[in-house]
């Protein structure tokens, strides 16, 4: 958190930030602008075809991710996915490399056009021997899909 939640009236609060952070949240404005809407996005993700063995020293995957964002979500920020690896249960290590790029971007198609398509990549080196990969993907610190695999590094 960014921010230390605050007690105000025996309830506890948490930043706008904060929570959408947490709970990946994605944030709406209405044209008044008076109030404000937070919601969850469902996403759908499928495992690819995976090469096993691995040879290198290095996993490296990449995923793809189809977004449409209104012009509202777009004012409001939109908060980056993620894809971490996660080797043999030691939560994405010291060596976690994970990136978040446009691919199509949304500039060309007029003033109310977003990025609409993004690619997952998350890379790290890989022991000689036989592991279990959970391959996670999050919005903030929402997990939104989890799947572990098996695979051999030569």
């Amino acid at each position: 958190m960014k921010d230390f939640p605050r007690h105000t009236d025996n309830d506890w609060y948490v930043s706008l930030r904060d929570a959408r952070t947490l709970f990946g949240l994605e944030q709406t404005v209405p044209d008044n602008a008076n109030i404000f809407y937070l919601y969850e996005k469902d996403y759908k993700v499928e495992l690819g075809t995976l090469s096993d063995p691995i040879s290198g020293g290095h996993i490296n995957l990449q995923a793809f991710l189809y977004e449409w964002l209104s012009p509202s979500e777009k004012a409001a920020g939109r908060i980056p996915m993620l894809m971490s690896l996660e080797v043999d249960g030691d939560h994405g290590g010291d060596s976690l490399i994970s990136l978040e790029d446009a691919v199509v971007s949304g500039s060309n198609r007029g003033p109310d056009a977003v990025t609409s398509l993004f690619r997952l990549t998350a890379s790290r080196p890989l022991p000689p021997g036989q592991h279990q990969v959970d391959v996670v993907v999050s919005v903030g610190e929402r997990i939104v899909w989890k799947q572990t695999i098996s695979v051999k590094e030569e």
